[in-house]
């Protein structure tokens, strides 16, 4: 998708969203350009940066859940064909 067809879309996609959720596209795209060579780290919020660092340990720790265990559990949950 070519440039000037990307702000179209948007445009389109903006001109059909409620207040609440434009208000949070904006908040989103403001904090993409302003952490632009920053690092994105030190900008996380704290309670993501603890989930991050728990899911790390958790990792380091071997407390893992197979992805085909997460998607059987998914499908089954959802009534989803495989």
């Amino acid at each position: 998708m070519r440039i000037a067809e990307m702000r179209t879309e948007l445009k389109n996609i903006i001109d059909v969203l409620d207040d609440d959720s434009i208000a949070e596209m904006y908040s989103i795209a403001t904090n993409s350009i302003n952490v632009e060579g920053d690092d994105e780290w030190d900008n996380l919020d704290p309670e993501i940066k603890a989930k991050i660092e728990e899911g790390i340990r958790d990792l380091e720790e071997g407390r893992l859940i197979p992805l085909e265990v997460v998607m059987a559990e998914i499908r089954s949950k959802y009534g989803l064909n495989a």
